[in-house]
């Protein structure tokens, strides 16, 4: 039984960390227009003639992004460190199996 506790906690949290991380998703990239990279006020276009951006830029913007999602994680486990409050408002019958022995 307390083991059904724990899965259903930790389900929870999981549960609200994927929340945070969809309603943080609303400023990333994918909003961005067609052909348009956007990240923290700037806005990268391609070169014309449908080139690619040049390899230290496509650099630079993935340790920008990997410093920005570092500082999700930190904010998430400080969030986690701090604790969570859940109520359960509707909880399913529990059955046990059956004991043969």
């Amino acid at each position: 039984m307390r083991k059904d506790g724990y899965r259903n906690g930790v389900l929870t949290a999981i549960a609200l960390l994927l929340g945070v991380l969809v309603l943080g998703q609303g400023s990333g990239p994918s909003q961005a227009g067609a052909g348009q990279i956007q990240h923290a006020g700037q806005t990268l276009t391609p070169p014309e003639g449908g080139g690619m951006i040049s390899a230290a830029e496509q650099r630079k913007m993935m340790l920008r992004e990997l410093q920005a999602m570092r500082r999700q994680m930190e904010e998430m486990r400080a969030l986690m460190s701090r604790g969570l409050s859940v109520k359960v408002t509707e909880m399913p019958e529990i059955r046990l199996p059956k004991d043969d022995g």
